[in-house]
């Protein structure tokens, strides 16, 4: 299942998916929830959901921790804006400033 975190993404259960990132210890299931995360954000994002500014505070550490992620979310090598070019995501990791580590 190569895309899993988009089959399993839950854009209502980000919160608890931060919880149990901050209980992980596995450096690999860090990561694995981590995709999680962004994927079930980009999913609130698209859909306009409202996500608090505390919740998306908490998400910027976590992803701080994984540039791998920032790389592909962000689409660094994207110079256009337009929306068929970017996740939903995508303008919000750019406004984080810490895609220089991701590159």
């Amino acid at each position: 299942m190569q895309d899993w975190p988009i089959e399993v993404t839950d854009s209502k259960r980000i919160k608890d998916f931060v919880e149990g990132y901050a209980l992980e210890d596995r450096t690999e299931h860090r990561s694995a929830i981590a995709t999680l995360i962004i994927a079930s954000l980009d999913d609130a994002l698209g859909g306009n959901e409202p996500v608090s500014e505390v919740l998306l505070a908490q998400i910027a550490v976590i992803l701080k921790q994984h540039p791998e992620l920032l790389g592909y979310w962000a689409r660094p090598d994207s110079e256009s804006s337009m929306e068929e070019f970017l996740f939903s995501v995508s303008p919000w990791i750019r406004s984080l400033g810490i895609m220089s580590d991701a590159r």
